[in-house]
């Protein structure tokens, strides 16, 4: 199952001193699994503070639903959240905490 959130652009100082522009589009990629106890977690987290995402698009994507793409995509552990600009993979964090997930998310 895929849930979406709205897409926002590239606006804070950490992105645009990677030399990503003010109007690229910015998308916080979450791999999980209906299994995996940390994966509800963060789900329960984005959907409950939005304001967590600092205005950025979140794609919810299941492993089990979707394992060709996880391998595509490199996922070996869950949850995985990967930060894509224009769709292109800009970074990626393995794990969650509220603290440690808020801060990386926040960066792009």
């Amino acid at each position: 199952m895929i849930d979406a959130v709205k897409v926002a652009v590239c606006s804070t100082a950490v992105c645009l001193s990677l030399g990503y522009a003010a109007t690229d589009q910015v998308e916080v990629e979450v791999w999980s699994a209906s299994w995996c106890g940390p994966c509800k977690i963060l789900k329960a987290f984005v959907l409950t503070d939005p304001d967590c995402l600092d205005g950025k698009s979140v794609v919810f994507r299941d492993i089990d639903e979707q394992e060709e793409e996880a391998r595509k995509a490199g996922v070996r552990s869950i949850p995985t959240t990967i930060v894509r600009v224009n769709g292109a993979e800009a970074g990626r964090m393995v794990g969650f905490s509220e603290a440690a997930w808020k801060k990386f998310v926040g960066g792009w």
